[in-house]
């Protein structure tokens, strides 16, 4: 048995659902891969829009590309919400940071610096300030900053409203019991062969591209990609509206939803692919939290999640073309992935039809993990599969 579509996504996450709804509006014939996993990302990631408080000079292009994402984000999300009549829950009323110890005010003074020199937008605060802004927080916090260009979005929301556009714009989503193998020769990759409810089945498409987050280097062909899981843990609890804006220290952060719920987290954990949320880290959080809104006690807790930050050994991700012809990549965007969705979307879209990789994805192209001579990555060059406007 065998199915043909302009582009085949293998993954059905936040990340895939997203390129299959643009190049769904496009006018490419999508089709979906995807298994039931646990610990996906986005069902875990809290939605922090930040990339001016994850700023780093080393990782400029990273920073650069964040910002561009960001200023994409009203768009993509306006665009989305009128075409399917839902909510994302995108807000925009900006960060804050807030040092309830020496050593925090230190840290800050430290990020608050950097960005200054990378000439991003920063407020500095002293206590009377933040409390101004923030009542509730803690009347112990000495100082901190604030990010007034800072966003945040509810992933869950907004995978909602993605999966909602697909049925509207015939995207096929396909659960699969297992994948076998790329379709195609070894010259180029034309879609996968994979096992559905007890039978193997051939997905052919012009291009593949894989979106399995951490589990990417699982894939034939792939197992040399530097990729690791990193446990991330968060705490979900709900009540009364503590604050309107994502608050932050060095050890926490909490961020608030239109739904009344506040997400607190987040852990970084090296223990492999644990699903399970732990004791230790929940205390952990929680203590951090209270300690910065002491309200967060009278709250009701709702749950812990756990989910795995797909993490590439130089913590970039890897956007473009492999080493075969017909097979792309979107993966390793480690804690960036709900911030980098936009910009991914379109300069990954952008690659595929023109065959060429835009010069702000260089720095992420997965070719840097592989040896690729000029006549391979020549030949990688594409065709567009389906040259078409954005449907408006």
């Amino acid at each position: 048995m065998s199915e043909h579509s302009d582009l085949l996504v293998v993954g059905g996450g936040l990340m895939g659902s997203g390129v299959a709804y643009e190049a769904a509006r496009r006018g490419y014939r999508v089709r979906i891969l995807t298994k039931a996993l646990r610990g996906v990302a986005h069902e875990v990631a809290a939605g922090m829009l930040a990339p001016i408080s994850e700023a780093e000079p080393v990782l400029g292009a990273l920073t650069q590309w964040g910002l561009k994402s960001l200023e994409q984000y009203p768009a993509f999300v306006e665009a989305l919400e009128d075409y399917t009549k839902m909510s994302c829950g995108f807000r925009t009323e900006g960060a804050i940071h807030v040092a309830v110890s020496r050593d925090h005010l230190s840290q800050l003074s430290h990020i608050s610096d950097t960005q200054e020199r990378m000439g991003l937008r920063v407020e500095r605060l002293d206590s009377d300030e933040i409390r101004a802004l923030e009542p509730r927080l803690t009347p112990r916090a000495i100082g901190g900053l604030l990010l007034p260009d800072e966003a945040h979005i509810d992933p869950q929301a907004l995978f909602q409203c993605l999966t909602a556009a697909h049925q509207r714009l015939g995207v096929d989503t396909t659960v699969i019991d297992q994948f076998v193998d790329w379709a195609g020769g070894a010259d180029r990759v034309e879609g996968a062969v994979v096992i559905r409810q007890g039978e193997k089945v051939r997905y052919r498409a012009e291009a593949t591209v894989v979106t399995v987050g951490a589990w990417s280097h699982s894939l034939p062909g792939l197992s040399l990609l530097p990729m690791r899981p990193v446990k991330g843990q968060v705490i979900l609890v709900k009540g009364e509206p503590l604050v309107s804006r994502t608050i932050r220290t060095p050890d926490v952060y909490v961020v608030p939803r239109s739904s009344g719920r506040l997400w607190i987290g987040a852990s970084c954990e090296e223990v492999g692919f644990d699903p399970e949320p732990r004791a230790g880290e929940v205390m952990e959080l929680l203590w951090e939290a209270r300690r910065v809104l002491p309200g967060v006690s009278e709250l009701i807790f709702e749950r812990a999640l756990a989910g795995f930050r797909p993490t590439l050994r130089d913590h970039l991700p890897a956007v473009g073309p492999t080493d075969r012809p017909g097979l792309w990549l979107s993966t390793g965007h480690y804690r960036n992935g709900v911030l980098l969705l936009p910009a991914t979307i379109h300069g990954l879209l952008q690659a595929i039809d023109t065959g060429g990789l835009p010069d702000e994805l260089q720095a992420f192209s997965p070719l840097r993990f592989v040896s690729c001579t000029l006549q391979t990555a020549q030949s990688m060059r594409i065709t567009s599969p389906r040259s078409a406007k954005s449907i408006q």
